[in-house]
């Protein structure tokens, strides 16, 4: 008798819950993502009610609008995302120390650098320099910082791929700086590049040195490579910022330029020779003679630096225009 009155309550209590169920107005929460959109198909959602969980709206989420980069290629579809910057009309300064931008203008394309057929290829692996700076403001506790992504459209980087690191060092010690780009060749596929920071702090005079050292594949005769890096000495007076722009042709072409700018203005501009195989130092050895004395590079050889120089810099000073 006791089962049968437990068995006839449970029964009413199961009635009462349904009606009580069929008979509220459902109250809808919040959108619930079922499915996350990508960037080639839609994603679905749903709303609940708050009282008793029923589903009372579904949805569509639109085809995602970004992509999923890692290393510059989409995850997802395979999309490879390139940096972009117009190139402006600019012209040497007076003293053809630096660069000078006249007019934002229209871009500019000049013929690539062609180098000689045959020529040999070049293994610059590793390059070192030095980037000294004048910065008494800078303290032993200061940190070196490579540009976040967000910054690359503000530096040019031209022809670029890739993800970006802040990789912090103090300067004060010999910690070594490692991380990787990927550039996209105006010519050829894209190369990566094994970039390592060691720097230096000169505090009796003021000074900081940055030895970079590039572990990259060998370049073919027909391969020009562009690569823009830019760094930032943080201090308690402030940020000074160090801009390498760093050119490599193939075959028998291949230099180095820093930039240096602090408030917007840029003060030199100095080029480093690595130890190649072909005729580059010729060409090097000719510019330097050329800033040192004031002489002027005349014939083929001014020709051929103008190239590589103005197609390097026109970009990235037309970038930093609304800054000078």
């Amino acid at each position: 008798m006791m089962k049968r009155i437990v068995a006839v309550v449970a029964a009413l209590l199961l009635c009462l819950s349904c009606v009580a169920c069929k008979g509220h107005t459902h109250t809808p929460g919040d959108w619930v993502t079922d499915l996350e959109a990508t960037c080639v198909a839609k994603g679905t959602k749903h709303k609940a009610c708050t009282e008793c969980g029923e589903t009372v709206e579904t949805g569509e989420i639109p085809v995602a609008q970004t992509h999923m980069f890692a290393n510059g290629v989409c995850s997802v579809c395979g999309k490879a995302e390139y940096e972009k910057a117009d190139l402006a009309t600019i012209y040497k300064t007076a003293a053809k120390t630096a660069w000078q931008v006249l007019g934002a203008g229209d871009p500019t394309q000049e013929a690539q650098p062609q180098p000689t057929s045959g020529a040999a290829s070049l293994l610059l692996s590793p390059l070192s320099f030095n980037l000294p700076g004048e910065l008494p403001e800078i303290t032993g506790g200061s940190t070196l910082k490579s540009l976040k992504a967000d910054a690359c459209t503000m530096f040019a980087l031209v022809n670029m791929i890739g993800e970006y690191y802040e990789n912090d060092a103090f300067i004060v010690t010999t910690d070594a700086v490692s991380f990787t780009i990927q550039s996209n060749s105006l010519m050829s596929q894209p190369v990566t590049v094994e970039i390592t920071l060691l720097p230096r702090l000169d505090t009796e005079n003021g000074k900081i040195y940055l030895e970079m050292i590039l572990d990259m594949p060998e370049l073919s005769n027909t391969a020009y490579y562009h690569f823009v890096l830019g760094y930032d000495f943080e201090g308690d007076a402030g940020v000074t910022s160090f801009h390498l722009v760093m050119i490599q042709g193939g075959g028998d072409k291949s230099y180095s330029e820093q930039k240096m700018s602090a408030d917007g203005k840029f003060y030199k501009r100095s080029e480093f020779t690595p130890e190649f195989t072909s005729a580059a130092d010729a060409l090097m050895t000719a510019f330097e003679a050329k800033k040192a004395e004031g002489q002027t590079i005349t014939g083929d050889l001014a020709e051929e630096f103008d190239r590589y120089c103005s197609i390097g810099s026109r970009a990235y000073m037309n970038a930093m225009n609304a800054q000078m």
